[in-house]
């Protein structure tokens, strides 16, 4: 007569063993694929079957409409951290710390640290517009949204917006609240009243609630115009 007792022990080992490789296995899929992330168990093969023919498919639409919605041009269209060529050593130092930027942020969850953005100057042509643009496109993936933009477009932008008359200024609320939120060539334009009105109130809402800025100019902090 075979022994229960060892019999059911013997079933539980084997039942723990299994839900064991299961998370293992899950583990690695989120490591390869942020979209999973919020998966809590290993789904059988028919829940797979739909968790990826119905909620990766709408999941992948959703990084398609965030990808559209970046102002990344189709000219830096693809480009990553970890696929861009440096021209130069300094280049190559300089995606090694994007890279390590976009490693805070890799687990879905939003770093809110201060400082958490990113402030990048220097001559004309050094290649400060393609690092942001594969910086965004980096981050994109993860679930995050951006908008990338020149402060004269977004000036011009909120200020078209304006002409609504909405309860809210949609342009605005967006440069406010996106996850990040990148202004490129900072400083080419001389500042107006608005301008600098309307910057402070965006820059002042995205440090209040700790929400990253990533920012490219030709001039260091100190130097920029007044």
């Amino acid at each position: 007569m075979p022994d229960v007792g060892v019999t059911t022990k013997t079933q539980a080992e084997e039942k723990q063993r299994i839900e064991a490789k299961r998370l293992r296995e899950l583990k690695a899929m989120q490591a390869r694929d942020p979209r999973i992330k919020d998966l809590l168990y290993f789904p059988c093969g028919r829940c797979l079957d739909f968790y990826q023919s119905v909620v990766l498919d709408d999941s992948a639409l959703r990084e398609e409409k965030r990808k559209k919605e970046s102002g990344v041009s189709e000219r830096f269209e693809g480009i990553t951290v970890e696929t861009c060529a440096p021209i130069s050593t300094a280049q190559l130092e300089l995606y090694k710390r994007l890279k390590k930027y976009t490693e805070l942020f890799n687990d879905g969850r939003m770093y809110r640290k201060d400082p958490n953005g990113i402030y990048l100057f220097g001559q004309v042509g050094t290649g400060k517009t393609h690092m942001i643009s594969a910086l965004v496109n980096s981050l994109i993936p993860m679930g995050y949204g951006a908008l990338k933009t020149t402060p004269i477009e977004l000036m011009r932008a909120i200020r078209y917006a304006d002409a609504e008359y909405a309860p809210t200024n949609r342009i605005l609320e967006r440069a406010k609240t996106v996850d990040f939120l990148v202004l490129d060539d900072l400083g080419k334009d001389k500042p107006t009243e608005y301008s600098t009105k309307t910057l402070y109130e965006i820059i002042n809402y995205r440090s209040e609630n700790l929400l990253p800025i990533i920012i490219t100019s030709n001039y260091k902090v100190k130097d920029l115009p007044k």
